[in-house]
């Protein structure tokens, strides 16, 4: 008798969409006794989005520093292997809000892992506010985004007014990829989604996808040739930075050693200081540790009891201009340059 397929849904949309929250709350509403699996891919190089989802009764994977489909799609398929040797109840999977949805599931659609998963509804993530701007929608990877929707989520619901909700949906109703794919379609806020939606079907059979290379047990052999862990510190650093490009944005993030503690009034003026698309970020303080969400100025703070260190990545459509917000950090938490 075969072992069962493992159920696969992919969690895409933009920077700022709300996929992160929306996996959280996933995570804690699943059935009692279940153990699932989440592949988190980030734009940045530091690695966030796993400190943000510890201690939701998951195994946690992280491929950060860009799309995870690329260079062969071999760190995806290395730690899709890892993952699927553990027998997960299911597998979510958050791709970059700049990385090829398409692409990752051409690779689950492709030779060994038809075998092995069970690929269910992708839910795509989109802001109504940003429909107007074209940063967003005249994007490849948006719209990609859209293309392999089967259920598309109006997030932040809580955040729109009627207008703002009237002009969405006329805008979905008019959307030329919309009308040929025909998704389903819901609102959310703050990332609630009932489970049964994961187990809509996919509706992914797009001709011309390419097929992967043939992949299997070998891979779970060969973690040590690509680093899919976050960026860590050597014994004597106290702090690392770590830059990216790509897809017309931009990253810096920063890496501190547990000895370090942030003020939490200052972090939050430091913060709001910053002109970005994203900034994400997991901070020790002298007591208890603190996880600071903001999205084009607004912000969001929720408390830990701990953190195994700090880490803050922000993510913008410009150049970032690094020095003196790295200088700021140093000022707020007592380092010397």
């Amino acid at each position: 008798m075969s072992e069962a397929k493992v159920p696969v849904n992919i969690i895409t949309g933009f920077l700022g969409t709300g996929k992160t929250t929306l996996i959280k709350n996933l995570l804690r509403h699943k059935p009692v006794g279940e153990y699932w699996a989440v592949l988190v891919n980030e734009f940045g190089e530091i690695g966030i989005d796993g400190s943000f989802l510890q201690g939701d009764g998951a195994w946690i994977k992280e491929i950060p520093g860009g799309c995870m489909c690329c260079t062969n799609g071999l760190p995806m398929k290395i730690a899709l292997s890892t993952l699927l040797a553990k027998k997960p109840h299911r597998l979510l999977i958050e791709p970059s809000g700049v990385g090829h949805p398409d692409e990752i599931l051409n690779t689950l659609r492709g030779e060994y892992y038809e075998e092995v998963v069970d690929l269910r509804a992708t839910l795509t993530l989109l802001d109504p506010r940003k429909i107007n701007d074209t940063r967003y929608t005249d994007h490849e990877i948006y719209n990609k985004q859209l293309l392999v929707a089967d259920i598309v989520l109006g997030s932040k619901a809580d955040l729109c007014d009627d207008a703002c909700k009237q002009a969405f949906e006329t805008w979905m109703k008019n959307h030329p990829q919309l009308s040929q794919t025909q998704p389903a379609f819901a609102w959310i806020e703050q990332g609630q989604a009932p489970l049964a939606w994961l187990d809509l079907p996919s509706g992914y059979h797009h001709e011309g996808m390419k097929t992967p290379d043939t992949v299997g047990s070998r891979l779970l052999q060969t973690s040590s040739e690509m680093p899919l862990e976050k960026v860590r510190l050597n014994d004597m650093d106290t702090w690392i930075c770590r830059k990216n490009s790509g897809q017309g944005f931009y990253s810096v993030g920063w890496l501190f050693a547990p000895t370090v503690n942030f003020s939490m009034h200052h972090l939050l003026g430091w913060v709001y200081s910053i002109q970005a698309e994203r900034v994400k970020g997991v901070f020790r303080l002298a007591a208890g540790a603190a996880l600071i969400n903001a999205e084009n100025g607004v912000v969001s703070v929720s408390t830990l009891d701990d953190a195994a260190d700090s880490r803050v990545e922000i993510i913008a459509s410009h150049p970032i201009q690094h020095e003196e917000l790295q200088q700021a950090l140093f000022d707020i938490a007592g380092i010397a340059p």
